[in-house]
């Protein structure tokens, strides 16, 4: 008599114990999930992404595990899913902006257009990149500033990676009047490019005349430097540039404006 009635017991609880038994094994693939997913993702993603995606993994193995369980003791799951459905898509309106940014921020992770201490232009902002965490990206600006940019806004920017080729070219623009030897400006700044250490060989530096205006004639300057010491050559170079033209006597055109005087 106690015999069968410990047996009913236990078959009135068969229910919850099974189903504390697929808690459990839910439990345990959820973390051997978890664990081997970020043994074999270290090797090719971030530590960031690596720790929301095993996350993921754990939280989605043990929310399956939890509903199996409930189902297996008898609880109605269709009322516990609609309200879940629509309090997922209130959170979804909610947060919009934060999930957008957190894709972008994988995305960026996946792609990686830029890494930490480079220095790029991402839209308006141009400066060297300091932090790259899983919503925002941090720049520190060239004249100090710290910007922090939302990862959505910068996956649908235009990013320009300054500093990942090794040669980059510099620019000037040298306004001559219109009496001056073009010819031997030419030789001038040609000379001076080619006795800058500095200044490569290959591309070849290129020089030529780009427009000529009321005002004056445009010399054009193109020539390739070593990345990292691009601004040291950029500022050295104008300086000996315009030393060497006033040396030969080639006037740099400046502003005019012609006024007439009407009198009677």
């Amino acid at each position: 008599m106690v015999l069968e009635e410990l047996l009913g017991h236990i078959r009135g609880y068969s229910h919850v114990l099974e189903a504390a038994a697929i808690l459990v094994v839910a439990l345990l693939i959820a973390i051997l999930a978890s664990r081997y997913f970020r043994s074999k993702a270290l090797a090719r993603l971030s530590v960031e992404i690596v720790n929301i995606l095993s996350r993921f993994i754990f939280i989605s193995i043990l929310f399956i595990g939890l509903i199996l369980a409930l189902k297996q003791v008898g609880i109605d799951l269709g009322s516990i899913l609609v309200a879940g459905g629509l309090l997922a898509i209130a959170v979804g309106f909610a947060a919009q902006t934060t999930i957008s940014s957190l894709l972008s921020g994988m995305l960026l992770y996946v792609d990686r257009p830029f890494k930490v201490g480079e220095a790029v232009s991402i839209g308006a902002n141009m400066g060297v990149v300091e932090d790259i965490s899983v919503f925002s990206t941090r720049l520190r600006t060239f004249d100090g500033r710290l910007v922090r940019i939302p990862n959505e806004d910068v996956f649908k920017s235009t990013i320009v990676n300054i500093t990942a080729t090794k040669a980059r070219r510099l620019e000037y623009q040298i306004p001559l009047q219109h009496d001056v030897d073009l010819k031997k400006a030419v030789e001038v700044v040609k000379r001076t490019l080619d006795s800058h250490p500095l200044v490569l060989a290959e591309p070849q530096p290129v020089v030529f005349v780009s427009q000529a205006t009321v005002e004056a004639v445009t010399l054009n300057i193109w020539a390739w430097v070593p990345q990292q010491r691009f601004f040291q050559v950029w500022t050295e170079l104008l300086a000996s540039i315009r030393d060497e033209l006033a040396k030969e006597g080639i006037q740099l055109a400046l502003p005019q404006r012609v006024i007439r005087v009407r009198t009677e």
